[in-house]
């Protein structure tokens, strides 16, 4: 698909572009990103809408329960980071399904793709790997370039506390990763970058954003 095509062209750090960091995204900027997702929320609800006619008004009841749901969408594919890759995945689950899902979490559990498609070790093994990781290891190689920038985005410095909410931020990092695989870049030897979770994710907020009308686009057309 075009859409997926043009996403990993332009994809976070990792990518073989390796673009540079960019500005941080300003008040105007976030109320634009923001509209941009409403839309793509919105034209979901509208596939869900037209592929399970009868089912859709027995889940959202009223105008109020439906706009009230389409809030918490909306907040959960923020904090998700979503990308078209994702969207395209779980479109295509959801159409299996007898029900649309009720909530955004089941529907972005639609979303995951098996580690065995690109070559990558499951879960557990690269979680194993990622957050067993020690200076003392830093030039031995890595399993597979996924876990690599799982480990990149989820931040050396958070890796290092191993609790089960870091675990949950490295799941959803290496989910990222497989989507991208075929364009990621193989990880170099040395120590992983010093940052954070968190400063990873305000850049790719703002990376996420430039990707919104490609996600706009493919949803339009499905």
């Amino acid at each position: 698909m075009q859409q997926a095509h043009d996403l990993a062209k332009t994809a976070m750090t990792g990518t073989r572009s390796n673009p540079q960091s960019k500005t941080p995204t300003t008040e105007a900027g976030q109320r634009a990103s923001t509209d941009e997702l409403t839309t793509v929320v919105d034209e979901i609800f509208r596939v869900f809408r037209r592929t399970w006619p009868r089912r859709f008004p027995t889940i959202w009841k009223t105008g109020d329960d439906l706009r009230e749901s389409k809030r918490q969408w909306l907040l959960a594919f923020r904090d998700a980071s979503v990308t078209p890759v994702m969207l395209r995945i779980g479109l295509e689950a959801v159409r299996k399904e007898s029900w649309p899902p009720d909530n955004p979490g089941a529907f972005l559990a639609l979303c995951k793709m098996d580690p065995a498609t690109v070559g990558a070790p499951d879960l557990e093994s690269a979680w194993k790997e990622a957050s067993n990781r020690s200076p003392h290891s830093e030039w031995l190689p890595w399993s597979h370039r996924c876990v690599y920038w799982a480990a990149v985005w989820t931040g050396q410095t958070d890796l290092a506390e191993r609790g089960q909410y870091m675990r949950k931020i490295f799941e959803r990092e290496y989910d990222r990763a497989l989507q991208q695989a075929s364009n990621l870049s193989e990880p170099p030897l040395g120590r992983l970058p010093s940052k954070t979770s968190e400063q990873v994710k305000a850049e790719r907020e703002q990376a996420a954003s430039e990707h919104l009308p490609d996600i706009k686009a493919m949803v339009r057309g499905w």
